[in-house]
């Protein structure tokens, strides 16, 4: 299962839906893409959080996925076809998307850009 950086941060502070999440991911293999962890960084840099100790959370708990050119490529050609279904899609969401289905796992969140899409296990 692919965390998105929504769930990290759900689990981090504590919410109904990080427990949630948990309990979805519990005795799940846990993958996380690099581009998760900058955006950790960037959440705890705006919260006056130390990002050490969250990185080191996703790192100790999650294989992670290093973006290739495969998938940098695959990405930028569905991007154009994932907006249709989801407005406001950025590059970040379509490559954590092409990595979950390249590896054959859910890709798990509560990001409403990818409510309706497949290969999703969404949150309410």
């Amino acid at each position: 299962m692919l965390i998105d950086s929504w769930v990290w941060v759900e689990l981090f502070e504590g919410s109904q839906k990080g427990a949630k999440a948990r309990e979805l991911m519990r005795g799940e293999k846990l993958y996380a893409s690099a581009l998760t962890l900058a955006e950790i960084a960037f959440w705890c840099m705006r919260s006056d959080r130390n990002p050490k100790q969250y990185l080191d959370a996703i790192k100790s708990n999650a294989v992670i996925l290093n973006v290739d050119e495969i998938t940098a490529e695959t990405a930028g050609r569905v991007l154009a076809d994932l907006r249709k279904k989801s407005p406001g899609m950025g590059m970040v969401d379509a490559i954590l998307y092409v990595q979950a289905v390249a590896s054959g796992v859910p890709l798990l969140t509560g990001d409403e850009h990818f409510k309706s899409l497949e290969e999703v296990q969404f949150i309410e």
